[in-house]
């Protein structure tokens, strides 16, 4: 996402999960799984213009619930999105963070629930963004042995991995020790090691 994408978005991600949550009384981690589930992420880290740059934060809260059936109550009395709540820090954080970790909004969620973000906005709203990067790239780094975890979840040892992805022993004992980085890995190697232990993609990147 260029510069002039990720500056327009970031109010509008701010918008959005105001609106979502504070009008709509909505969840955060509730709409963070809407937002996935209905295609929109997506199509916001493909950086489709319709959705980067064409909508606002309250059209895209409508466009979500469309997506997937959801019978959005919005409060109208309280249309108002110009305070900046904590929920409105959460969604300017998120789509920064995407954008600079390149990680999908899926994995982003699997890594820090929505709940947990918003009890830092005392800690950090007021800090160089660059300091919740940090924190955030910590959380992923205790989260390298995906793999390792999944491969186990699946019964199998390594060598049985290795054998039925087509994926050398050393190669895949370097990826769940994080000396080597899955996210840089061939998409057929990362394809073959999902289907070897029954997952999904992201659920080993």
């Amino acid at each position: 996402m260029n510069d002039e994408y990720i500056g327009g978005m970031k109010g509008t991600f701010g918008v959005m999960f105001d609106y979502a949550v504070n009008h709509c009384s909505l969840d955060g981690d509730e709409f963070l799984d809407m937002m996935i589930c209905s295609g929109v992420a997506k199509q916001i880290e493909c950086t489709n213009p319709k959705y980067a740059a064409g909508k606002s934060g309250i059209e895209l809260v409508r466009d979500i619930a469309d997506e997937i059936g959801y019978d959005l109550r919005e409060n109208r009395n309280r249309i108002s999105t110009d305070s900046r709540s904590a929920d409105y820090w959460c969604g300017w954080v998120l789509i920064q963070y995407q954008n600079y970790s390149r990680l999908s909004f899926k994995q982003i969620h699997r890594l820090i629930e929505y709940k947990d973000l918003y009890q830092m906005y005392s800690k950090y709203h007021e800090m160089d963004i660059t300091k919740l990067y940090d924190y955030l790239d910590g959380l992923q780094d205790t989260g390298k042995n995906v793999l390792k975890k999944q491969r186990e979840l699946a019964g199998m040892s390594q060598s049985e991995l290795a054998g039925k992805s087509g994926t050398s022993l050393r190669t895949l004992q370097a990826y769940e020790q994080g000396v080597k980085d899955i996210r840089k890995a061939q998409v057929e190697t990362v394809i073959k090691l999902a289907k070897g232990v029954g997952c999904e993609i992201d659920d080993i990147i």
